[in-house]
């Protein structure tokens, strides 16, 4: 079902849609609304199809037929706020709030004021008019749930909307998009432990949504918990196979934490088919290939990631080093990892790329420094290890022996830098 984005849109439904219903901090659909007023039906069919010529018709016959209708205040409020009239909107909605006191229909009135005044940047006024709405209807947990939402997930000030997520949990148990918008609002505050029990009775209340499990999966990788993230994420994809997010994460816990490649590489393989105009999910099976040997296959996907996003330096990157493990194609590979490096200034990953092509090509004197300052950046044992082997090649074999130990001080295991260490003076 398409979200609705428009602010007619994101009130009708707040103000009307049952306790129970569930937009997972986003847009509720319009289906999700109870039917409007027959009055009103016309303008909102309008609307809905992008007619907004005859929405204004219908909304302005409505609020002449009825001076005191919300929908019709609120309905030429959000044209207004489509055309860039921010003002107009906010007269529109002050106006409907004047002519219905202080009644349920003022509260939504208030509430769009609200977003507007959010969406414009004025906070302290925001928060007066969403005062305003909770002081006209003190029980109805859309007041606190709106405002939460606004602070969290648009100004990006999750503290503050933590207490009014536990209000509106404290005025309907049941409202899952206050578990859900409570659980990440802990989980981004640095209590991730905590945000698992929200998150989960979200889950519970909202079966159809998968978003809940998603963002359990995401808080449990992050506490280390990679195979009950697993079963998050399995969790989500059954009740929403076409979540691109999931089976992305879910591909990146199979590479990354379980040492599973293959099973990543189907993974993003479907994640793939489900969006096929993007380069991220191809990346991804890129790199899951090459982790499972699969040379030839890494490379296509790298190719068709440039092929839909060819400024993209994560593709470029890891393109040349393919090409460059395999010493061909090296005149490309040079070009590919200097936009890359380019695109990603100082960037550890991309100059340990850039340096490796620069040995392959013979090019010892240019590689050796730009292999320090990644090792500088971000020292790891590979990164160590290929600098002692570029440094030994240019007869520095002191410096050369210092960077293999210090590798192997960090990966005892690496080939590299045993190799070099064990290569006669």
């Amino acid at each position: 079902m398409p979200r609705l984005t428009a602010l007619l849109a994101l009130l009708l439904a707040a103000h009307a849609a049952p306790a129970g219903a569930v937009s997972m901090g986003g847009d509720a659909p319009l289906s999700e609304a109870p039917a409007a007023p027959g009055a009103a039906q016309p303008a909102l069919a309008a609307l809905a199809r992008g007619d907004l010529a005859a929405a204004e018709r219908g909304f302005s016959d409505l609020l002449r037929a009825q001076p005191a209708s919300a929908l019709a205040h609120l309905g030429l409020a959000d044209l207004r706020f489509r055309a860039g009239d921010a003002a107009g909107a906010e007269a529109l909605l002050r106006q409907g709030i004047a002519a219905n006191g202080d009644t349920p229909e003022a509260a939504a009135l208030w509430r769009a004021l609200a977003r507007l005044q959010g969406r414009t940047g004025r906070v302290e006024e925001m928060l007066a008019a969403f005062g305003e709405a909770r002081r006209i209807a003190p029980r109805d947990p859309t007041n606190p749930l709106q405002l939460a939402n606004i602070l969290h997930q648009r100004l990006g000030r999750p503290a503050d909307a933590l207490p009014l997520y536990e209000m509106a949990i404290a005025l309907a148990p049941d409202l899952a998009d206050a578990h859900y918008g409570g659980g990440l609002a802990l989980a981004r505050v640095g209590r991730p432990a905590e945000a698992l029990a929200p998150l989960a009775r979200a889950a519970v209340l909202a079966p159809q949504s998968g978003l809940p499990d998603h963002a359990r999966g995401q808080v449990l990788a992050g506490l280390g918990r990679p195979g009950e993230a697993l079963a998050a994420y399995d969790r989500a994809l059954t009740r929403e196979p076409g979540l691109l997010d999931t089976r992305l994460a879910r591909g990146g816990l199979l590479l990354a934490a379980l040492a599973r490649p293959a099973d990543a590489a189907a993974e993003y393989t479907r994640a793939a088919a489900l969006a096929p105009q993007l380069a991220g999910p191809r990346i991804g099976l890129g790199i899951a290939r090459e982790r499972a040997g699969d040379a030839a296959g890494a490379e296509r996907a790298y190719r068709e990631a440039l092929e839909r996003e060819a400024a993209n330096p994560i593709a470029q990157n890891n393109l040349a080093w393919l090409l460059a493990s395999q010493r061909r194609s090296l005149d490309e590979a040079l070009a590919l990892a200097e936009r890359a490096s380019a695109a990603l200034p100082g960037e550890p990953g991309a100059l340990t790329t850039l340096g490796w092509v620069r040995r392959q090509r013979g090019e010892l004197a240019e590689a050796e420094p730009l292999l320090a300052r990644a090792v500088a950046a971000q020292p790891t044992a590979e990164r160590l290890a290929r600098l002692g082997t570029v440094r030994a090649e240019l007869g520095r074999r002191p410096e050369a022996e210092a960077d293999f130990r210090r590798a192997l001080e960090l990966d005892p295991a690496q080939p590299l830098a045993r190799e070099g260490l064990a290569r006669p003076r």
